[in-house]
C-alpha cells in the first residue's frame, strides 16, 4: 500500500498488518502514536514501547511519509475543486444578480483558503482622518 517509492533495501522490508493498521492511526489520530498502537491491536501494557520502537524503524517511518503525502495529494485536490466550484457560484450569482449569494461564494473561497483568519490593518491617510473628524464636529454642531 505505502511501498511505491521505496528503496530496494525498504522493499525487503514489509510492515506486518498491525504496522499498517498502526500507521494509518498514526496518521489519522493527530500523531498520537501510543493510542496508535492501541488503536492497531497492541495490548495496552505495552503499547508505549512498542509505538516508540515502531517510530524508530526506517519502513514504518517511510509508510507514515507516503501516507502523509498521498493524504497530502487528495486535499490538494479536494481544494482545487471546491475552489472551482465556488468561482463557478460566484459567476453565476453575479450573473442573475444575487448580492448575497455572490458575497457568500466569495467569503467560502476565503474561508477555504484560511483568509477570513487574517487580521487586516487598514492605515487611513492623516489628511482623510482629518476631514472626517471635521464632518463630525459640524455634525455635532447642529
Amino acid at each position: 500500500m505505502y511501498r511505491n517509492h521505496m528503496t530496494d533495501t525498504e522493499a525487503l522490508v514489509r510492515l506486518t498488518s498491525k504496522q499498517e493498521a498502526f500507521v494509518q492511526h498514526y496518521c489519522t489520530n493527530g500523531g498520537n502514536a501510543t493510542q496508535a498502537a492501541i488503536s492497531a491491536g497492541y495490548s495496552e501494557k505495552t503499547a508505549g514501547t512498542i509505538s516508540d520502537e515502531n517510530m524508530h524503524k526506517p519502513a514504518i517511518k517511510h509508510a507514515i511519509d507516503e501516507f502523509r503525502a498521498e493524504r497530502a495529494e487528495k486535499a490538494r485536490l479536494t481544494v482545487d475543486d471546491l475552489l472551482l466550484e465556488l468561482e463557478e457560484a460566484r459567476d453565476l450569482a453575479k450573473e442573475v444578480q444575487q448580492p448575497s449569494a455572490l458575497t457568500g461564494a466569495t467569503m467560502g473561497k476565503a474561508k477555504l483558503l484560511g483568509l477570513d483568519q487574517l487580521v487586516v490593518v487598514h492605515k487611513v491617510d492623516d489628511s482623510i482622518a482629518d476631514r472626517l473628524s471635521r464632518g463630525r464636529n459640524r455634525a455635532s454642531d447642529k
